[in-house]
Parts: structure tokens; C-alpha cells; sequence
């Protein structure tokens, strides 16, 4: 174990040395700061790297903010966009508290969105409709104005967040000529699972269990499409603007539909099955791909003749597993590096860990990406996609030096060409990459499209692959020697289809995905006698979706979804071009419906006619009596349902015309959003008397620089009875690259093991402290950080036998303090689902005395060593310090203390020693619920005050004959940060009869900050 240790951290600081010197590309653009500029509606937050994507956003912002407001609802009048470009991301984000979105540049490359829309403006699109919601049209928000931006978000969370996400995935199909509403392959998400039948109830909607995947995208979807269908669009507003707190989501549903929303997901899952009913009737092929709950295989690296693939497995959690799959094996599956010498063959060998996409020769050489990420140059986070290359002799090792980002690999059989996908500005190429040196040469690109999955014939003289327009996809065909490529489909402007995923057969022959007959199928492509046109037709189907196939002597493989996740299935070799004669149930282009099947016979009614007699002779009865009262007031039946204020509705009449540029560019000035302030309490506790303070605290942020977010926290009390004043100002933000910790306190101040027999200790306290990531890396298998730490303060302590006013002229103990040094990270994840992480802090410790104008150095060390599985995460802390300073003193930011009380230095050493089992997610999916152990010992003689009592024993060692046990919550916030709070017993062990003290604390580290 230690020899394998020691070899992974020398193979790690290898990695880390090897990508810390490589070259920058030449697209490279150095960080010198944020900008911002503006549109009608919108403040775009970028910099000069992210300038180009900036300007395309605000081609369309205007346009699809007036789009949202007369379909849905007003957004907020002004909304911060912050557009990210260094960590090659294909997502984006709405913030609620305060609301903003987080725009990536990444493009998409996959179909699961479709290509009949820039994925820019749909992805936009989306966001935007969320920032309609949050500031929903007419509706006062006076809690948030009052309290802060976090109230806002806590309403929102009383709506299901696939509603919520429900709405936006209807809109972005409205609204745009994309979107997943008509996307056939978003659609496999909620076919599979009905022809499997396996949607789950509505109760357990949110719940995240699966099938489907994407659950919140799919079940909203289909919900909120099906009301849509059957009330308009404004019903998806008048649900949001008659929910409140009094009334909820569902409440409001049924207001405004008359239906629950049980009944009208019930209705779907008729429609679903009656729409897939004749889907049945096609011939399924066997899976062959291990198939439990979540369990995702990609299409195949490579087919062997004899059947054994190789492909990448993931899982819920988005690990890829490089995996060699055999499916005349046994069932099992083994690690490839434990079993080099059995001659037992499992269903399914695991080749190795961290990969992103793979592609494979028929020598067994896997190619695959997985990202590598740097942390320690402005504006902080970095992440690419590098090549790796696998062997079964050498492993696996980086063949990408430069700091471009590639996906989509694809590798000839014979292993002689080997290309991928790489970001071109905003748009994809195609790269040849050399398979000894790393080497990139552009093969495909074009300022106007992007290229992207590519797919290579067995010598690699072919290349086939898509090329995104800017409405559609289109297979192409081509030459990598010449770079000509030649349009297979997707021509007609007419009927567009949405085809994807080439490929090659054994006998050279094109094949691809596509929705021309209604769902998809498999299409076999041949060039016409002109060569320079093809025709195509069906040669694969499946019941629920054939998205890759390839044929050899032995069968038909093909990919496919199941309601347990994506799947390989097999055909025999004579099912090739059997495929049914009727048309699939989802035209392509079409948006994906519900409404027009809830009801069998929509124009039978028998009670029509008795209810018509009725409603005649009520209005006969009405006629008499208006007659008879006329003249007098009345009441006028009113609709019970809100509905849109006229006051949006002149607004709408009004808007101001789209600005399609940015304006009034100009250097971003960071500044404090308010998420929260409340009026709150506090106490001082001494021995005699508890005082509550009155007062507030406020939380705010500032703006998110590359996904980092500082924070501000304020707090400030006065206790009438004492006459005295807490408070507490904490902030933490990014600078050079680095993080700047700033607090200033006035607050009560615990000593020693326990609150009883306490005098009143008042320490005003103000620290800076800068923390810079010095050398930062990150993939996938391993992690590693090497961070220069600086903290310097001063504390002036208030100390009386007795409570008292901040007017009493009680003398200040002062002391000025300092901490510099090193603290060095290193994660390795091990086999299965196992890691190891180490953390080692070196510290040099100083305090400055007043009364001696002496300065005193002491030191501070921590060692900390982490291990988690998937259920739990255990912890051993070793805490060493050694500060000889004046007895009273209690050393800042010092770990060498039982959790929420301190250690003065009476002992100069302190040895803390600390077990911590903790269980991730166990509240809400979020807070990590954790059971502490502590021991403290104490060693040496105070030489400046003396009176340290004597052990004799070696060293004065004394081990002090109290635990401490502690049960605690904590919100992760990052790899380095977390916040917490819990209760701890200090447990007095003497005379073996335990006496708990019990003690709430919140304790904080932020980076290396401990507060």
C-alpha cells in the first residue's frame, strides 16, 4: 500500500509539473480583468476572453426578453449576465438570491437538444423565463424587499422544481425554433420508460428516483406541455400569479385548471401509452449491455469480430468507466490491474477511471478525455478536456500538452488516424491528433458551422460527421487527406430531420441516426452514380429508439435507452433493413403534445342538452329578478382567478424597441447584493447571569467571478441590561487570483473547558488574511493543491470577574498576531468508488505583547487524512502547536482546541487528536450529518509567565482527562470550504464519572480560513 502510494504521488506531482509548463495555445488570452456593458434589459459581466460570446448574447437578449413578456411574463427590468469562457462547461444557470444567469460559451455537441436552434438563444432562452418567474409580473415580493433576496428564494422553493423547470422547457420550445419539445432524443426520456412501464407515480415526482432520467426536464415537461395544451399558455402564468404562500402550487393548479395536478399527470401517462401503443408491434433486440438502474453505456469504442466491446459506462452521479464488455461471459465484473494473471473471463472488465468520451483500435489502445483543471492564475478556474491514451502495459497518461479542450475522439480501426472535436471560437472543428507526440493539425472547420462527431472507416481514408447550420444537422461525408467533404441529408428546407451519430460498417458502408419516419431509426447511405448525391433509407428500428448501429458477420449491435438508462442491444444479422411500414408517433419538427389524446370523444356529451335547459331557465329566472331589482346595487360574479393586470397589459404596448449591441462598455465594479436581513437575538452568558441582546444581522454577496462568489456578514447586538454591544463583520473575496479574508468582532469570548466559574471575556478582534493557490491542479483521478497562507490581526480583550457595560473602564488586553506559511492537498481516488485525500498545513505563529514590546514565534501544524467511500467519509486529525507566549494568551485562528472553545498557553504545546465519521447527503440531499471524537493532551513549561503545573512526566506531558463528543451538520461549499454547526459534550473523565457540558457552536473554513 505504501509503494502504491508513494507511486501515485510521484506520478501526480509528475502530471501537475508536466501541465504547469506547457505551452499556452495560440488562442490563449491572458486575464486582465472584468468588464461590463449593456443592453435595454441586461448587464453582461465578462471578460476579454469571453468578449466574442458577450456580443452574441446581446444579438438576441432584447428580442427574447420581449418574447417572454408578451408570452409569459415581465423579467426583471434589468438582469445581471455573467459569461464565463475558461471552464468549458455546455450549461448555464439562473441564481435566485439575487437573481442572475451564468452563461458558458461552450457549444453543444450533443443531440439531446436538437439542432434546429442556436443553442446560444435556446439556452438563453431558458434562463430567462426562469428570471421572469422569480420576478413574476404583479406581484409585490414585499418579504424580499423587506428581508432581503433570500426570501424570494424561499418562496420559490415552495414550487416543485420540476415545475419550475417544467415551465422553461414548454417556453424554450415556444419561444425559439428548438428546444427539447421537439427533440426526439429528449423525448426517449419519458417513451422508454412508458413502453417499459416504469414511469413512476405522481407522488414520487421530485423525489429524483428514476426512471426517467432528467426527471425535473421531463415529468415538468410533460405536465406543464399538457396544460398548455388544454388551457393556453397563460394558464402556465395564471398558476404563478395566483400562487402564494397561502395558496400552494398545487392549490393553484387546480384554480386555475379545475383539475389536480395528479389527475392531469394520470391523463398524460394514458396519452403516452395510447400515442406508443403501435410501437410494440416493431421486433426489439436483445440487451446486452448490463442493464441495472442508472447504469449508462455509451455506443461501443470499437466492436471485436468475435462480439467483446469496449465502451463507457457512467452513472447518476456522471463517473465514466472505460469498461471491456464480453458478453458471452460470465456475469461479474472485475478491475482489469486485480485479475492480469486469471484466466476467468467476466461479463465486464474495468479498464480505468475519469473518462469523459473514449474511442478504441482493435490493438485495445483507448484514447479518451477527461479534464484537467487549474485554480492558481486569474481569474481563478480553468478546465479543459485533455487526450489521454491507454495501454494495457503503460496505463494511462496524458498525450495533450497545449491547453486546448477536445471531446467527441473517434480512431480508425487500424489505429492509423486518430481526430476529436475542438472549440474554434464559438464554434467546433474537427483536429487530427498525432498518436505518439500529441501533435493538433485542423482538418475541418468553417467560421460559419461548427464539426462535430466525427466517425472514421476502418483505414481512416473516411470521415464522416455532423455539421451544424443554423437551423438543422447535416450528415456529411469526407476526405481527412484533402479536408473535402461532400452534404449526405438534411437538405430539403422543406422537412427537416434531426439525424446524428455516424458511423461505418465492417464493409465500409454509412450509417446514421435519424427522425425522417417518426422516430428514430437507423439509415443506411449510399452514393449515387452523379457522386455527388445519396440516398438513404431505414435499415434498423427498435421499439423505443435505434441511435447507432453496426453491423459485422455476427449480428446488427445497436444503441438504445431502456427505462434503467442507455443500452446495447443486438439484432441478428438478417433483421438488416427490416423495418415497419407504418410511421413512427412523432413527426419530425413537431412539437411533442399531449392534450388532443386526454379525452377518447371530445364531441360526446348526453348531458349537454339537460345542462343547456337549465342554464335557459336559470337566465329566464334572472331576467324576472334584475327587472325587479333594477336600480339597486348588485353583486357581479366575478372569476375567482387572477389574471394578467391591465396594468401589464398597456405596458406591453409600450416596450422599448431591442438594442441588438452592447453599450456603454466600461470596467465592472464589484458591489454587495443584499441576500438577507433580519432582526435577531444574542446572549452573554457568565456564571451568575444570562443578557439577550437585541439587533440584526445581513448577509450579502459579491458578484461571481469564474464561479466564485464572495460573501459579506454583518452582525451587530445591544444588551439593554449591560449596556453593552456585540457585533461581527466577515468577508471573504477573490483578488489576483487569491483569496482575501477580512473580520472584524466584538464578542464573548469562551476560555477553557467550560462556561461555569467564567469571568466575562469581550475580545474585539480584527484580522486580514490573504490565501493564494501557489500551484492548483485537478483531474479526474487526482488533485492536488499547494496554497501560501498569511493572516495577520490584532485582538483587544475586555476581562472582569463580573458583567459589564462598554462604558466601565475595564483595561484591554492587546495583542497583535500573525500566521504565515504552506498548506499542501492531495486527493487520489482509488478502485470502486473509494478516495484518499491528505492535508498538510505548516504555519509559522506569532503574537506581539504589548506590555513586553516583545514579539513571539511559535508554530502550528495539522495533519488530516480523509477517506470516503460512497456512504461514508471518515476523518483523523493530528493537530500539533507550540506557541511559549505569555500564559493568557489564546492563539488566533488556532486548530489546537476542542471544537468551539479555545486553549490558552499555559501549556505552550497542545496536541489535538480528532476522529470524525460523516455521512454525505443525509439531510435534503445536501448537509453531511458528522460524529466527532476529540482528545487533547498538553506538554512543556511556560518560560514567560511560568506557573505551568508539573506532570513528571517527560516533556511535562500531561493528557487532559476530558473528550470531547460532538454531533454536527455541515453544508459543503466547495473542496476547501464548508460551513457547520452542531453541539458538542465535553465529558469529564476524572473519577470515571462522566459530566457533560453541552455547547452550540457554527464554525466555518473557507480555503484554509477557520472561523
Amino acid at each position: 500500500m505504501k509503494k502504491r502510494l508513494l507511486t501515485a504521488i510521484c506520478a501526480a506531482l509528475l502530471l501537475f509539473t508536466s501541465t504547469a509548463g506547457a505551452a499556452f495555445a495560440n488562442d490563449y488570452v491572458k486575464f486582465k480583468g472584468w468588464k461590463q456593458a449593456e443592453t435595454t434589459h441586461f448587464r453582461f459581466i465578462y471578460e476579454a476572453a469571453s468578449e466574442p460570446a458577450a456580443k452574441k448574447y446581446a444579438e438576441f437578449a432584447d428580442e427574447a426578453w420581449e418574447k417572454i413578456a408578451r408570452i409569459y411574463s415581465m423579467p426583471q427590468e434589468k438582469t445581471n449576465v455573467y459569461v464565463f469562457s475558461r471552464m468549458n462547461i455546455v450549461n448555464a444557470y439562473t441564481m435566485f438570491t439575487p437573481p442572475e444567469i451564468i452563461m458558458f460559451d461552450s457549444p453543444v455537441i450533443n443531440s439531446y437538444f436538437g439542432f434546429r436552434e442556436d443553442w446560444m438563444k435556446l439556452f438563453f432562452t431558458h434562463e430567462l423565463i426562469h428570471i421572469a418567474n422569480i420576478s413574476f409580473e404583479d406581484k409585490q415580493y414585499l418579504s424580499s424587499k423587506i428581508f432581503g433576496e433570500a426570501f424570494r428564494g424561499l418562496d420559490y422553493s415552495l414550487v416543485p422544481g420540476w415545475a419550475l423547470e417544467g415551465l422553461t422547457t414548454v417556453l424554450e420550445t415556444e419561444l425559439t425554433n428548438g428546444g427539447r419539445g421537439r427533440s426526439p432524443y429528449f423525448e426517449l426520456d419519458f417513451k422508454a420508460p412508458t413502453l417499459d412501464n416504469a414511469l413512476i407515480p405522481y407522488r414520487l415526482i421530485g423525489s429524483e428516483m428514476e426512471p426517467p432520467t432528467g426527471q425535473i426536464y421531463v415529468m415538468g415537461y410533460l405536465i406543464m406541455r399538457s396544460i398548455a395544451d388544454r388551457w393556453g399558455i397563460q394558464a402556465l402564468a395564471d398558476i404563478e400569479r395566483n400562487r402564494s404562500f397561502e395558496v400552494s402550487w398545487e392549490d393553484s393548479v387546480k384554480l386555475v385548471t379545475g383539475h389536480t395536478p395528479q389527475d392531469i399527470y394520470r391523463e398524460v401517462k394514458i396519452a403516452l401509452e395510447k400515442k406508443y401503443a403501435d410501437e410494440r408491434k416493431i421486433p426489439e433486440g436483445k440487451i446486452i449491455s448490463p442493464h441495472e438502474m442508472n447504469q449508462y453505456y455509451d455506443k461501443p469504442a470499437i466492436i471485436m469480430d468475435d462480439g467483446s466491446l469496449i465502451t463507457l459506462k457512467s452513472d447518476s452521479s456522471g463517473g465514466g468507466v472505460a469498461v471491456l464488455l464480453k458478453p458471452g461471459a460470465k456475469n461479474g465484473t472485475r478491475y482489469l490491474e486485480d485479475t492480469l494473471d486469471s484466466e476467468d473471463e467476466f461479463n465486464e472488465t474495468i479498464l480505468f477511471k475519469g473518462a469523459d468520451t473514449i474511442a478504441a483500435d482493435e490493438n485495445m489502445t483507448v484514447y479518451n478525455t477527461s479534464f484537467l483543471s487549474r485554480y492558481d492564475r486569474g481569474p481563478y478556474n480553468e478546465t479543459r478536456y485533455g487526450i489521454f491514451k491507454w495501454t494495457k502495459e503503460n496505463g494511462n497518461f496524458l498525450l495533450t500538452k497545449d491547453e486546448s479542450s477536445y471531446e467527441q475522439l473517434a480512431v480508425s480501426r487500424d489505429g492509423s488516424l486518430l481526430v476529436a472535436v475542438e472549440q474554434n471560437g464559438l464554434k467546433m472543428r474537427i483536429v487530427k491528433i498525432d498518436t505518439e507526440t500529441g501533435a493538433v493539425t485542423p482538418l475541418f472547420q468553417d467560421d460559419r458551422y461548427s464539426f462535430v462527431q466525427p466517425a472514421l472507416n476502418k483505414d481512416g481514408s473516411k470521415i464522416a460527421f455532423l455539421i451544424l447550420k443554423d437551423d438543422r444537422a447535416c450528415i456529411a461525408l469526407g476526405n481527412p487527406a484533402t479536408g473535402e467533404y461532400k452534404i449526405v441529408n438534411n437538405t430539403d428546407f422543406d422537412f427537416i430531420t434531426d439525424p446524428s451519430r455516424p458511423n461505418f460498417n465492417k464493409d465500409g458502408t454509412l450509417t446514421f441516426c435519424s427522425n425522417d419516419r417518426g422516430r428514430l431509426e437507423i439509415f443506411e447511405a449510399k452514393q449515387n452514380s452523379d457522386g455527388q448525391t445519396f440516398t438513404y433509407a431505414p435499415v434498423v428500428s427498435d421499439p423505443i429508439a435505434a441511435l447507432w448501429a453496426y453491423k459485422n458477420d455476427m449480428a446488427i449491435f445497436y444503441c438504445s435507452q431502456s427505462s434503467t438508462g442507455y443500452v446495447i442491444k443486438i439484432k441478428p444479422v438478417e433483421e438488416w433493413g427490416k423495418v415497419p411500414d407504418f410511421e413512427g408517433p412523432s413527426p419530425a419538427g413537431q412539437i411533442m403534445t399531449f392534450g388532443p389524446l386526454e379525452d377518447d370523444y371530445p364531441d360526446f356529451d348526453p348531458y349537454k342538452a339537460l345542462v343547456e335547459a337549465k342554464e335557459n331557465a336559470q337566465s329566464e329566472d334572472e331576467t324576472t329578478e334584475n327587472a325587479e331589482t333594477e336600480g339597486k346595487d348588485s353583486d357581479e360574479p366575478k372569476d375567482p382567478v387572477k389574471h394578467r393586470s391591465q396594468k401589464a397589459l398597456d405596458k406591453l404596448e409600450s416596450l422599448e424597441p431591442p438594442v441588438t449591441e452592447l453599450t456603454n462598455q466600461k470596467g465592472f465594479v464589484p458591489y454587495i447584493s443584499p441576500l438577507m436581513f433580519m432582526p435577531f437575538f444574542n446572549v452573554i452568558e457568565t456564571a451568575n447571569r444570562v443578557d439577550f441582546g437585541i439587533g440584526a444581522f445581513f448577509v450579502g454577496t459579491f458578484p461571481r467571478y469564474q464561479m466564485n462568489q464572495g460573501i459579506l456578514y454583518l452582525d451587530a447586538f445591544y444588551y439593554p441590561t449591560l449596556n453593552n454591544i456585540t457585533g461581527s463583520l466577515f468577508t471573504e473575496f477573490t483578488l489576483g487570483g487569491g483569496f482575501v479574508d477580512i473580520i472584524l468582532s466584538r464578542n464573548q469570548t469562551i476560555t477553557g473547558f467550560s462556561k461555569k466559574n467564567s469571568d466575562l471575556s469581550i475580545n474585539n478582534l480584527g484580522v486580514l488574511g490573504y490565501t493564494l493557490p501557489v500551484i492548483s491542479r485537478e483531474q479526474y483521478t487526482k488533485s492536488m493543491q499547494l496554497n501560501y497562507l498569511a493572516f495577520a490581526g490584532c485582538s483587544f480583550i475586555q476581562t472582569s470577574d463580573k458583567a459589564f457595560s462598554i462604558s466601565d473602564d475595564i483595561p484591554f488586553q492587546k495583542q497583535a498576531h500573525f500566521q504565515t506559511g504552506l498548506d499542501f492537498y492531495y486527493g487520489q481516488k482509488l478502485k470502486k468508488e473509494d478516495s484518499l485525500k491528505f492535508d498538510i498545513t505548516n504555519i509559522a505563529t506569532g503574537t506581539y505583547d504589548f506590555t513586553r514590546n516583545k514579539i513571539f514565534v511559535g508554530y502550528e501544524g495539522e495533519v488530516l487524512a480523509m477517506f470516503l467511500s460512497n456512504d461514508v467519509k471518515q476523518e483523523a486529525d493530528l493537530v500539533i502547536r507550540y506557541t511559549d507566549f505569555p500564559a493568557a494568551t489564546n492563539p488566533v485562528l488556532s486548530r489546537a482546541h476542542f471544537t468551539g472553545l479555545e486553549e490558552n498557553c499555559l501549556f505552550p504545546g497542545k496536541i489535538l487528536l480528532s476522529y470524525t465519521c460523516s455521512v454525505p447527503g443525509i439531510l435534503f440531499n445536501i448537509f453531511d450529518a458528522s460524529f466527532i471524537v476529540q482528545g487533547i493532551a498538553s506538554f512543556g513549561k511556560n518560560t514567560v509567565d511560568g506557573g505551568t503545573p508539573e506532570t513528571n512526566k517527560p516533556l511535562n506531558f500531561q493528557m487532559e482527562k476530558k473528550v470531547n463528543l460532538g454531533f454536527e451538520l455541515s453544508l459543503p461549499l466547495g473542496a476547501a470550504q464548508k460551513c457547520a454547526f452542531g453541539y458538542s459534550a465535553l465529558m469529564n473523565l476524572e473519577k470515571y464519572t462522566p459530566e457533560p457540558e453541552w455547547n452550540f457552536y457554527i464554525n466555518c473554513r473557507l480555503n484554509w480560513f477557520r472561523l
